[in-house]
């Protein structure tokens, strides 16, 4: 049953790897997935593998596809432009997740992620946080020289001690990995041109996961995030790998990751309130990480203030990721 499931998994990523590719280089939102994951024996192989005491760590992945793929779905996210439409996009996904795999949406995401519901840290209220408090300069432009691809893989190839196939790098409004065949062919999508402490930091994010998805193969969200966060974290060691080491690099990214923590906390707990039916009024424009990427907020939260200062080295990655 999840053979038959992985090889569709699969199969999807390769067939959708150009469209997300393209679609993220000229836009920061993801393309919607495709109606015709939603057949019949697809769901019902679904919920039989939500069943099972291990699910594999591709599940959480694809149950997040299917229900984006529900045309009742699709019409929440295209309207979900204000907080009231988030709630509504929150409630079709409850929805369509009950009904068709008989199961709660933000609980299963949460389980097959690898992470509890409660993000530790987490505003009870939701808090009324935008993202705007101060970062301590970690997305100010001009700090650092221009990403470049020469220069990620420089760090690389020291990464691995010399050529690793199978990784590729592309310009992107949207940092993001595509795993086009699981340990055989990566894309990075990054900022390239950049000069922010951010924009490095999520490119060697991404470096991580695509690292990751090479030597391990598919892994839980929360273990694979926990992994490219640590990589992301070499940044502040001075130059290791080859990378700019301007003297601000260290303070700026652990402001900036201290930041991105509290807002993921946040953001978990907003998730959380639409999960239980609770729609409290908020002002500002939603987060599109509400929109794009459900559930993932409360694994960002636990990974931004767990993943640790690692070794610039392969095996020092993966048991990050264990």
């Amino acid at each position: 049953m999840t053979t038959a499931l992985e090889a569709l998994v699969i199969g999807e990523q390769a067939r959708g790897a150009a469209e997300t590719i393209a679609a993220l280089a000229g836009s920061a939102r993801w393309p919607s997935p495709p109606a015709r994951l939603r057949a019949p024996s697809t769901l019902a192989a679904v919920r039989a593998a939500l069943a099972l005491p291990a699910p594999p760590p591709w599940l959480g992945a694809l149950v997040v596809q299917l229900v984006e793929a529900c045309p009742g779905v699709g019409w929440a996210r295209a309207a979900a432009g204000d907080w009231d439409g988030v709630a509504a996009l929150a409630a079709a996904r409850a929805h369509a997740c009950a009904r068709d795999l008989g199961a709660p949406y933000l609980q299963t995401v949460h389980r097959l992620y690898g992470v509890e519901a409660e993000a530790s840290g987490a505003a009870e209220d939701g808090g009324e946080d935008d993202g705007a408090d101060d970062d301590g300069g970690w997305a100010e432009p001009g700090v650092m020289s221009a990403l470049t691809e020469d220069a990620l893989r420089a760090a690389w190839w020291a990464l691995h001690g010399g050529a690793r196939p199978g990784w590729r790098v592309r310009a992107a409004a949207r940092s993001c990995t595509v795993v086009v065949v699981p340990r055989r062919e990566v894309v990075s999508l990054v900022e390239l041109g950049a000069t922010s402490v951010a924009a490095w930091s999520r490119a060697l994010h991404e470096l991580g996961h695509a690292a990751l998805a090479l030597e391990l193969g598919p892994l839980p969200r929360a273990r694979d995030e926990r992994g490219a966060i640590a990589a992301s974290r070499w940044l502040e060691q001075g130059g290791v790998l080859g990378l700019p080491a301007p003297a601000v690099v260290a303070a700026r990214a652990t402001a900036g990751r201290a930041r991105a923590a509290r807002y993921a906390a946040i953001l978990a707990a907003v998730e959380r309130r639409h999960a239980d039916g609770d729609a409290p009024a908020r002002a500002g424009v939603p987060p599109t990480v509400l929109v794009d990427d459900p559930g993932v907020q409360a694994v960002y939260a636990r990974a931004l203030v767990g993943a640790p200062a690692i070794a610039p080295t392969l095996a020092a990655l993966c048991a990050a990721a264990a």
